[in-house]
């Protein structure tokens, strides 16, 4: 139930009492406990309409809830569909607190009891012994009780009434003059206690049945409650995925970034080395900026291929048109639980997709290194070994010259020597 009576009221009652409140703190509680006003408490009311109108509100709250809550649902009738959810709310209040009030009670006169008080007089008239039937005299009490209700009794329709019902004879002239004279004592005995009110009972009034008025603000509600939570899923889910995607950025770049760094330790820093160490240039600054520039453009790559898949997964729900997925589901009442499910996969497949295609470019980027490695290194062992042929080729025609050069020597030595 609502916190406070004052939330029953109609809106010109709330919106005059809140206004007070803002210059008289605690106004509103007073009014709240149905205490009475003082002329003091008025002080902050402008004029006898705003007095009527506070006067009026209090006395609701104090003596008259069914009143209170019967001008707030009427106030409320004509737009209860549009309701926000907490007026909605107020207005299933109002219903529930009108159908717990006891309807007015009412004072009913208790025929049957003033009869059974009759009954033992009616007996007295007739006599014991006058042979008239119970059921008979039963039926002149509840006749007599009944005129006696309606402050009609009269001794001849009551002597007449007897002896019209007793049949056969059994009452005659006489008798019924006597019963006549004797019928008076009914009415000496208990028409002041009729006006006095003896016989009148109070009844209880039936509650007012506001059970379907419950039902279908209920139904409303839990309409109501069932899109609320439904949409807080959605919302949730939109709330998850970027996290979800960057924790998956990290683990699949990552191991792209461990990747780069094994592959600088491992591969590209030793095939530097050993192309500058040809030149004589293994301990020069030059290893150590060669290497630096390449962990650079390769954490260049990587960063560039991170931050094209952040900016497709920002449209990620854009392109599925996930909203109109999900909004079809909550009208047909399915719940969206197993969508948010798939959802959620397919975020993971489409980060996984879009990672797959980066990292062959990533990889390409190595593979070129590599492929620049081998030409280079292939290129070298041609060189050296062109310049190996070379000096031996040449080494070869020096020793022949020099053999060509010894023959002649030799034949002019020769000939001396034989001459």
């Amino acid at each position: 139930m609502a916190k406070r009576k004052v939330d029953f009221l109609t809106k010109k009652e709330r919106n005059l009492i809140q206004f007070i409140e803002q210059s008289a703190p605690g106004f509103i509680a007073k009014i709240e406990s149905g205490q009475p006003l003082t002329e003091n408490d008025y002080q902050f009311v402008v004029g006898q309409s705003q007095k009527g109108v506070v006067t009026t509100a209090l006395n609701k709250i104090k003596s008259n809830p069914k009143l209170l809550y019967q001008e707030f649902i009427k106030e409320t009738d004509s737009n209860e569909i549009e309701l926000d959810t907490p007026d909605l709310q107020t207005r299933l209040e109002a219903f529930q607190g009108l159908g717990q009030i006891p309807g007015d009670s009412t004072k009913v006169f208790n025929v049957n009891r003033l009869a059974e008080l009759v009954r033992p007089e009616i007996v007295r008239i007739l006599g014991a012994d006058a042979g008239i039937p119970s059921d008979i005299i039963n039926n002149a009490a509840q006749f007599a009780a009944s005129r006696l209700s309606q402050n009609r009794f009269s001794t001849q329709e009551f002597a007449d009434f007897i002896k019209d019902n007793a049949g056969g004879g059994v009452i005659g002239q006489g008798e019924h003059a006597g019963i006549k004279e004797e019928a008076q004592s009914i009415p000496d005995k208990f028409k002041g206690r009729v006006e006095a009110g003896e016989f009148f009972d109070d009844v209880p009034g039936t509650t007012v049945d506001t059970a379907g008025d419950v039902t279908r603000i209920q139904d409303i509600l839990g309409e109501r409650g069932f899109v609320s939570d439904e949409e807080a899923k959605v919302q949730a889910l939109q709330a998850e995925i970027p996290g979800l995607l960057a924790k998956e950025r990290e683990r699949l770049y990552g191991g792209e970034r461990e990747r780069a760094r094994n592959y600088l330790e491992f591969e590209y820093a030793p095939g530097v080395v050993e192309q500058l160490g040809r030149r004589g240039l293994e301990y020069s600054g030059e290893v150590g900026a060669a290497i630096t520039q390449k962990g650079s453009e390769l954490e260049s790559v990587i960063n560039q291929a991170e931050a094209e898949q952040i900016a497709q997964e920002e449209n990620f729900w854009i392109t599925m048109s996930y909203q109109n997925t999900f909004d079809k589901l909550i009208a047909a009442r399915t719940g969206v639980a197993g969508e948010i499910e798939n959802k959620r996969g397919e975020a993971l497949t489409t980060s996984s997709r879009s990672f797959s295609k980066s990292q062959q470019n990533i990889s390409n980027q190595f593979n070129l290194d590599l492929f620049r490695q081998e030409n280079e290194r292939a290129l070298s062992e041609y060189r050296n070994r062109i310049s190996n042929k070379q000096s031996e080729l040449q080494a070869q025609k020096e020793g022949q010259l020099l053999s060509k050069v010894g023959e002649g020597v030799g034949t002019g030595v020769g000939l001396t020597y034989m001459g």
